[in-house]
């Protein structure tokens, strides 16, 4: 589950927003600042940086279409590496996450979605 800090806060680029990941009895905090925003009648998406602090450098783009089709699509698309020196070590046992939460959001938005 996360949580988002303000809890009222838009997708609105420069927008900074603090993101709690609960892992167990862990709770992750992360710093990320709203890099773009994209708000079109059939597309919504947004993409954040992390900022310092973070558990990982690089840049996440969500996106969302409802296509002509009837059909609805959505992406994530992530640059990132994690924030550790010896990075490249450690990738194979921190990978599995953004993949995770991915697939997280992804149900999310089918869940959404669907009539």
């Amino acid at each position: 589950m996360a949580t988002v800090w303000p809890a009222d806060a838009t997708a609105e680029a420069d927008t900074t927003v603090l993101v709690a990941l609960r892992f167990g009895p862990l709770t992750v905090v992360a710093a990320n600042r709203i890099a773009a925003v994209v708000d079109e009648p059939r597309r919504w998406a947004f993409a954040y940086a992390s900022l310092p602090g973070h558990a990982e450098v690089g840049e996440e783009a969500f996106a969302v279409e409802h296509r002509a089709d009837d059909t609805v699509w959505a992406v994530v698309a992530a640059t990132a590496h994690i924030a550790l020196p010896g990075h490249r070590f450690l990738q194979p046992v921190f990978a599995p996450l953004p993949r995770r939460f991915a697939r997280r959001y992804l149900a999310t938005v089918a869940a959404a979605v669907r009539p």
